[in-house]
C-alpha cells in the first residue's frame, strides 16, 4: 500500500512541475534595447514582448487579447536637472499613447487558477479506491499500537502546494511591475533608469519618443 501511494505522489509532483510559474523580469538590464530617441533631453531605448520573452505565457496571451504591448524601457536624462516620471508623456509618431498603470496590469495578468490543480483530479479518484482498503486496515493499525488517524490525502497536499506557488508567482510579478513604474521614478542627469510599461495599441510599435512636460515639483539635485 505505502509504495503505491509514494509512487502516486512522485508522479503527481512530476506532472505539476509543468505548471505555469512566474519568470523573473529583473534581467531586463541585460537585454538588447533598440534606440528610439536620442536628443538633448533624453536617450530612450526599448525592448518589446517582455512577458513572452520572460516565459510568462499566460500573461502574454491575455495582454495580446486586450491589445496591450508590454515593453521594457531604458531612459537617460541628458539635461541638467532631474525629471520626475509624472512629467513624461509617450508619443507614437505625433499621437500620445495611453500607458496602463503597472498596479492595474499586475492585477489583470495574475494567474487566477493553478494549472496543477487539474492534475490532482485523477489522483482523487485513485485515492477514493484506496480509501476503502485503508478503512479496512484501521483496526489492525490501532491494535498494532499506531494512532487511529486517517493518513493525509496526497491530492490535497499537492493541491495546497500548487495554490501556494500560484499566490507566490502573482506576488512576485506584481512586486516587479511596481518596482519598474516609469511614472514613479526620478530621472537624474546621466543615470540609466529601467522601467516596464504597458501600452494600448493595435498597431506595430514605431517612432516612439517621450516628451517632458513642465512641472512645479521641486526635486533635489
Amino acid at each position: 500500500m505505502i509504495p503505491c501511494r509514494v509512487n502516486c505522489f512522485l508522479l503527481l509532483l512530476m506532472l505539476c512541475s509543468c505548471a505555469t510559474q512566474h519568470k523573473p523580469i529583473t534581467g531586463i538590464r541585460e537585454w538588447p534595447f533598440q534606440t528610439s530617441q536620442f536628443d538633448t533631453i533624453l536617450d530612450f531605448s526599448y525592448a518589446d514582448q517582455v512577458l513572452k520573452l520572460t516565459g510568462n505565457k499566460r500573461a502574454d496571451r491575455w495582454a495580446r487579447r486586450k491589445n496591450i504591448e508590454v515593453i521594457a524601457v531604458k531612459l537617460i536624462n541628458n539635461g541638467k536637472r532631474p525629471i520626475h516620471g509624472t512629467q513624461l508623456q509617450l508619443f507614437h509618431g505625433d499621437k500620445p499613447i495611453e500607458i496602463v498603470q503597472n498596479e492595474w496590469l499586475a492585477r489583470k495578468v495574475r494567474q487566477r487558477h493553478s494549472p496543477g490543480l487539474f492534475l490532482a483530479i485523477p489522483f482523487v479518484l485513485i485515492e477514493s479506491v484506496f480509501w476503502n482498503e485503508l478503512e479496512e486496515d484501521d483496526d489492525d493499525r490501532y491494535n498494532d499500537g499506531y494512532p487511529n488517524e486517517d493518513p493525509p490525502l496526497i491530492s490535497a497536499i499537492v493541491a495546497d502546494s500548487e495554490e501556494k506557488k500560484r499566490k507566490t508567482a502573482n506576488f512576485n510579478l506584481s512586486k516587479e511591475l511596481k518596482k519598474f513604474q516609469v511614472n514613479a521614478m526620478i530621472y537624474r542627469p546621466g543615470q540609466e533608469v529601467f522601467g516596464i510599461i504597458g501600452i494600448r495599441t493595435r498597431k506595430p510599435l514605431q517612432q516612439l519618443h517621450w516628451v517632458v512636460k513642465p512641472t512645479e515639483l521641486k526635486m533635489t539635485e
